[in-house]
C-alpha cells in the first residue's frame, strides 16, 4: 500500500515543460497534470510498468475529479495556487480490501509473494470499481493551496506542504 501512495504522490512531481503566454510555469504544470489525469492519460505519468497497473485502478475515479483555479500568488521561489477541487471519496476502501482478502486467505496459502500481491491488487481493483460505480458514491470538495517550490531552476510540488493535495491524488484512500 505504501508503494501505491508513493506512486500517486510521484505523479505530481513530474515537471512538464512549456508555458502558455501569461501563465506561470507552475500553474501550467498543475493544469496539464490535472487535465491528463481527468482524461485518464495515466501512461503519461507511470509508463507501462507496475506503476501503470496500480494507477489504472484509479483511472475512472480520476475522470470524475473537478478543479477550478481561484487565484495564484507568486513569492520569490514559491508559487501558491489556490484551487477548489472536488474528488470521489474512496475512504474505507482499504478496510473493505482487508475484509475480502481475509475471506480468501485459504486460497492464498502456499502461494508466492508475487501471487499474493497480484491477488490483493485484483481485490483492490474490484473494490474500487464497485465503489466508483455505486449510486451512493460520495465526493469531497475543498479549497486548498497547492504549493510549488523552485528547485534547480524547475518548479516542483513541495511534498511537505501539500499533504491535503496528496489525499486528493489518492482519492481519499489513505
Amino acid at each position: 500500500m505504501k508503494k501505491i501512495f508513493i506512486l500517486m504522490i510521484g505523479i505530481f512531481f513530474i515537471f512538464i515543460t512549456g508555458c502558455k503566454e501569461g501563465k506561470h510555469p507552475a500553474v501550467k504544470d498543475f493544469e496539464k497534470s490535472m487535465e491528463a489525469i481527468k482524461q485518464g492519460k495515466i501512461e503519461n505519468f507511470a509508463g507501462n510498468g507496475e506503476g501503470s497497473k496500480i494507477l489504472k485502478m484509479f483511472e475512472e475515479g480520476y475522470k470524475k475529479v473537478e478543479y477550478k483555479i481561484n487565484n495564484t500568488e507568486i513569492k520569490d521561489n514559491e508559487v501558491i495556487i489556490n484551487a477548489t477541487i472536488k474528488n470521489p471519496d474512496l475512504s474505507g476502501v482499504i478496510e473493505e480490501v482487508m475484509k475480502k482478502a481475509t475471506k480468501s486467505i485459504s486460497n492464498l496459502k502456499g502461494k508466492t509473494e508475487k501471487e499474493i500481491e497480484e491477488e490483493t491488487q485484483k481485490i483492490m481493483a474490484e473494490v474500487i470499481n464497485e465503489k466508483l460505480k455505486s449510486s451512493d458514491l460520495k465526493f469531497k470538495e475543498r479549497n486548498l493551496n497547492i504549493i510549488y517550490t523552485k528547485k534547480d531552476g524547475k518548479w516542483e510540488l513541495d511534498p511537505k506542504k501539500n499533504i491535503e493535495f496528496a489525499k486528493i491524488v489518492t482519492l481519499e484512500i489513505f
